[in-house]
């Protein structure tokens, strides 16, 4: 108690207490005003259809827990018990679902009836320097590619295609 420059006897405790139960106080009023404040920034986010943010906060609200015990069912439904029944039973899954037979018929695929005209020509420099600036956690387009993935060793996939040109 000395250390925060309260005296010892029966004042200092009383007055120890009372900062303590200040302290208290002033922790859960602050604690209550950041979530008011998250709560503000998640009621802006959502009139916005800003989902990046709505899981930001969520994350924090939650300190990023994951629940990473998932209950495990066997054959019937029931829930498995213990490490090594899990271990088990995932087991016994991917043995029956990758151990497959053969299909009685193979697939008749024909062959495509017109060849699409596909660009093989390299990226000019101007579409290497679009990919650059693309901005990342944006959702893919139509095709599914996201930035990152377009972006994932830029330098090393077209470096071989540039005719000695800086990427």
């Amino acid at each position: 108690m000395e250390e925060w420059g309260i005296e010892g006897g029966e004042e200092g405790k009383s007055r120890y207490s009372c900062v303590g139960g200040e302290l208290w106080r002033t922790t859960k009023t602050d604690k209550r005003d950041y979530i008011e404040k998250l709560a503000d920034e998640t009621e802006k986010a959502a009139r916005k259809n800003d989902l990046k943010t709505l899981y930001k906060v969520n994350k924090q609200l939650n300190n990023g827990f994951k629940n990473s015990d998932v209950p495990v069912k066997d054959v019937n439904g029931n829930v498995v018990e213990g490490e090594a029944a899990k271990l088990q039973r995932w087991r016994e899954h991917f043995e029956s679902v990758l151990n497959r037979p053969d299909p009685p018929q193979l697939a008749d695929i024909q062959p495509a009836a017109i060849d699409l005209d596909i660009c093989t020509d390299p990226p000019s420099l101007e579409e290497v320097t679009a990919i650059k600036t693309m901005k990342r956690g944006k959702a893919p387009g139509a095709d599914g590619i996201t930035a990152e993935m377009l972006k994932a060793d830029l330098a090393n996939f077209y470096s071989p295609f540039q005719d000695n040109t800086m990427v």
